[in-house]
């Protein structure tokens, strides 16, 4: 697989030290002598070491490091150094080959797609097992199977990061843009050839750390509705295939979070950001 044609990779990270090493050689496995794509991290805010493991862990790509503690200011940093199109952005705790990447950028040269994203794929084993069911339900959700939600990943095409300008300071940028183009203009790519197109996404290992990400991306969900009109939640399509324990456990999941979410308000902890520390 060489010579292809080239693109851009953009890692925001923030006190990713731990996990950005294995994210950055992942992507360049399955890469040729021949094969061109630029890798931008953009370590921003950090208190830790992450600039300077992602240099030992990927000598060719460029570390921009900013100061401020911002997802949306560092995807903002990566678009404005970005000259090879489309632009793929990675989560730094995502694990995804060359090939899924590639898959991404080819799709995203094909005429009318704007944003395109892998088929997530998400490792349970760790987990307990409230989080086990809860992805159980959510594996066959309908939002999994639209736009560019749940992967950790999502890339642009040329005239797609043009029609989407900066990112504002949003939590949920990946919402923010699905948001902002039509379901025609997006693509969900899972193959690319017979080569699988995927994501690898670490589950939470606790139901704990789950409802405090729950809460997180209710945050997000409302924070963008004050933004811009979107979609709406998908509640009809919680889909056939699973337990009615299963079910059950994930909706009250999803209510415990909204109640985590609650209490972040009255505490005035709405807009601080939480991660799953669990799988760092």
């Amino acid at each position: 697989m060489t010579g292809q044609a080239g693109f851009t990779v953009i890692v925001p990270a923030h006190d990713e030290a731990r996990v950005i090493g294995r994210t950055l050689q992942s992507m360049r496995r399955g890469a040729g002598a021949r094969d061109h794509f630029h890798v931008i991290v953009v370590p921003n805010g950090c208190t830790d070491d992450t600039a300077d493991a992602a240099r030992r862990a990927d000598p060719a790509a460029e570390v921009i490091e900013i100061a401020q503690g911002s997802k949306s200011a560092a995807i903002n940093e990566g678009l404005r150094r970005t000259k090879m199109f489309p632009v793929l952005v990675v989560d730094a705790d995502i694990g995804i080959e060359y090939p899924a990447l590639l898959g991404l950028a080819e799709a995203l040269r094909e005429p009318g797609v704007m944003v395109a994203s892998p088929a997530p794929h998400v490792v349970t084993e760790n987990s307990d097992r409230w989080t086990r069911a809860y992805y159980r339900v959510w594996s066959r959700h309908g939002y999994r199977a639209e736009g560019v939600g749940g992967s950790g990943v999502y890339g642009l095409s040329k005239e797609g990061a043009a029609m989407l300008g900066s990112l504002p300071p949003v939590i949920a940028d990946d919402t923010y843009v699905r948001w902002s183009f039509p379901l025609s203009q997006q693509r969900r790519v899972s193959a690319f050839g017979e080569i699988p197109v995927k994501s690898v996404v670490e589950a939470p290992r606790t139901v704990t750390q789950l409802v405090a990400c729950e809460a997180r991306w209710h945050a997000g969900n409302v924070q963008l509705r004050k933004l811009k009109a979107g979609p709406g939640p998908t509640r009809a399509h919680l889909g056939g295939g699973v337990s009615p324990i299963d079910r059950i456990i994930y909706l009250c999941i999803k209510l415990l979070g909204r109640v985590r979410y609650a209490i972040n308000v009255m505490t005035g902890r709405a807009g601080v950001w939480h991660r799953d520390t669990s799988t760092r």
